[in-house]
């Protein structure tokens, strides 16, 4: 309050603002929400193909298992026979070769698991635009093409319903790799891991 009783003026803020800017809460920038790189549909497409891959390998791993342990006494006394062949002094009973042929095929499983973890690690580094987790996997969709070959040629010629539920489940594999390989190198999938590689 002055000497002479009035009240000071009111500071003109509208011109302030006009010469300086805004003050206050006004002069705080809204937050921009960051961008986010969305993969084209043909990467998308692709993750979805080498998923069902993955699942394809697993359930081919099983049923190879599975396979393998009804048949575990001739397998086990194969294995007693080469060795046998190979170094007669080296005692190997039925028994103790049955035991070695089961932690074989819990190593596999365990081994079969671990690579599909591995797998979905690549092709989700893939989704993200890594150009070394395309070519692993442009390597490994290959190969798997390659080997569905002879059994699409080969179905349904001999062997009981493990041996077809196996081979068709080997030609899908192979179906689905071809697919999702091709879907990666299209022209904007290259784009893609191009405007990746720079960030």
């Amino acid at each position: 309050m002055s000497n002479d009783g009035q009240r000071p003026p009111e500071p003109d803020w509208a011109r302030w603002e006009a010469e300086h800017g805004p003050v206050g809460f006004d002069a705080i920038p809204p937050q921009q929400p960051a961008a986010r790189s969305s993969a084209p549909l043909d990467i998308e497409t692709s993750r979805h193909l080498w998923w069902g891959v993955t699942a394809l390998g697993l359930i081919s791993s099983i049923l190879t298992l599975v396979m393998v342990n009804s048949d575990r006494t001739p397998f086990a006394q194969q294995l007693v026979d080469d060795v046998a062949r190979q170094d007669p002094s080296l005692p190997l009973t039925l028994e103790s070769a049955e035991s070695y042929l089961t932690g074989a095929l819990v190593l596999m499983a365990v081994i079969g698991i671990a690579f599909a973890g591995l797998f979905l690690y690549w092709v989700n580094k893939m989704r993200l635009g890594r150009l070394w987790a395309r070519t692993v996997l442009t390597v490994i969709g290959t190969v798997t093409v390659v080997l569905a070959v002879p059994q699409l040629f080969a179905f349904g010629v001999d062997g009981g319903a493990m041996q077809i539920a196996m081979s068709v489940a080997g030609i899908l594999q192979g179906v689905l790799a071809g697919g999702a390989v091709y879907l990666m190198h299209r022209k904007e999938s290259q784009a893609y891991f191009l405007a990746a590689r720079k960030h």
